[in-house]
C-alpha cells in the first residue's frame, strides 16, 4: 500500500516543479482573492509530496533495522499521513478554485499548463477518494 501511495505522489513531483518554473502568464498571475500564484501552489504541492515520500522511506528503513523502531515510526507515519491527507484535500480545493474559478475563465491558461492542471486536479481528487477509502479499511 505504501508503495502505491509513494508512486502516486512521485508521478507529480517533477511536472509540478517544471510547470512552476515555466514562467507563463497562467503560472505567474496572482488571481483576485489570493495572495500567491499558481507557481507557488505547484511548488508547495511538489515539496509536500517529496516530504511524504521521504517519510515513507524513513519508515521503511527503520522497519528493516528494528521491529520496535518500525512500529514506532510506522505509527508516527500513519498519523502524519492522516494530517497530510486533510491538508491535501484543502490544498486541492484551493488549487481548484484558483485554476478553474479564477485563472481559466480569464483565458490566460493554455497549452501544457492548462492540460496538466486539469489532469493534476482530477487525479488528485481521485487519489484523495482512493486513499480515504483505503484508510477506512
Amino acid at each position: 500500500m505504501a508503495f502505491v501511495y509513494g508512486c502516486f505522489h512521485l508521478a507529480f513531483i517533477i511536472p509540478n516543479l517544471i510547470y512552476a518554473r515555466e514562467g507563463s502568464a497562467c503560472v505567474t498571475t496572482i488571481p483576485d482573492g489570493f495572495s500567491f500564484n499558481l507557481s507557488t501552489w505547484l511548488q508547495v504541492d511538489a515539496y509536500l509530496r517529496i516530504a511524504i515520500i521521504v517519510l515513507l522511506f524513513i519508515a521503511a528503513i527503520s522497519s528493516c533495522c528494528s521491529i520496535t523502531a518500525g512500529i514506532c515510526c510506522g505509527t508516527a507515519t500513519l498519523f502524519i499521513i492522516m494530517i497530510y491527507s486533510l491538508f491535501a484535500i484543502a490544498w486541492t480545493i484551493v488549487g481548484s478554485v484558483m485554476f478553474w474559478g479564477k485563472l481559466k475563465p480569464t483565458g490566460i491558461c493554455t497549452g501544457g499548463v492548462h492540460d496538466y492542471m486539469y489532469a493534476l486536479l482530477i487525479l488528485s481528487y481521485i487519489g484523495i477518494c482512493c486513499m480515504s477509502f483505503a484508510q477506512c479499511m
